[in-house]
């Protein structure tokens, strides 16, 4: 990425990827069954479909795009998978995050593979993961074990980005997205921005501004949540503001690793 926002350097999808040697890929004959099965082993919920190779890319199954077919009686054990394999999109594994993430979130794509440079599988990328390497939404990063929502007054509040989303909206009484790309609320912005926002950025979302206060390189650290409030009263900044009681985090907050 551009050298003020990450810490390292260029950050490639060479270093970021799933390699060849962990990939599990699901054959081109395959039946839901067999697929099934993989479901189980991994759980996982997407896979490269191949030919006669990994080098022989036919597209992706998304095991949760045949839920639907399922319901309806539509699919049995039996069923090929082929009708519901999805085209791959594949990316050198030169390409910076700067670009790979932006072109995953317009194009809506989770999974992308990864070529080397004669044309053959390197690995493989998936949005979540990307996501996780970019902001540290995962267990192997740095993130204090004193996550806190501190109150600034009765419609601002102070919370630590790497937060699980479903606690920010309970603690605070929310209703903020909570989807497969991301599990925190640096995920939720970065996902929202389509880019790594930096400190002073706010993100108006219904009746909600949300603000970068602080961030390390690439790695949100502290958002500020404003509620749309009656008129006459104003804001107290987090610069200014006296700080308040501080909520701690649960004991049971959870953190997901990315994955497949």
């Amino acid at each position: 990425l551009l050298k003020n926002v990450f810490e390292f350097g260029e950050v490639t999808a060479a270093e970021v990827m799933v390699p060849r040697t962990s990939l599990v890929a699901i054959s081109h004959a395959a039946t839901f069954d067999i697929l099934l099965e993989e479901v189980a082993k991994t759980s996982h919920s997407r896979y490269p479909v191949i030919g006669a190779s990994l080098d022989d890319i036919r597209g992706i199954i998304d095991f949760k795009k045949m839920a639907k077919p399922l319901s309806k009686g539509k699919l049995g054990l039996q069923t090929p998978i082929k009708s519901w394999i999805c085209p791959a999109k594949f990316v050198p594994e030169t390409t910076p995050l700067s670009e790979l993430l932006p072109m995953m979130q317009r194009s809506h794509l989770a999974m992308v593979m990864v070529v080397d440079e004669f044309g053959g599988t390197a690995g493989l990328v998936t949005l979540k993961d990307l996501i996780a390497e970019i902001i540290g939404d995962g267990p192997e990063s740095d993130i204090s074990e004193d996550l806190t929502v501190q109150i600034l007054d009765e419609y601002t509040f102070l919370v630590q980005a790497q937060m699980n989303m479903e606690e920010v909206n309970e603690l605070l009484d929310l209703n903020l997205p909570v989807i497969d790309d991301y599990h925190t609320l640096g995920g939720f912005l970065l996902d929202k921005f389509q880019k790594i926002p930096v400190p002073g950025e706010t993100l108006n979302y219904d009746n909600l501004e949300l603000t970068v206060v602080s961030a390390s390189g690439p790695r949100l650290n502290q958002i500020r949540i404003s509620r749309q409030q009656p008129q006459g009263k104003n804001s107290v900044d987090v610069s200014d503001s006296e700080q308040m009681p501080i909520i701690p985090r649960k004991d049971d907050v959870s953190f997901d690793n990315g994955g497949l």
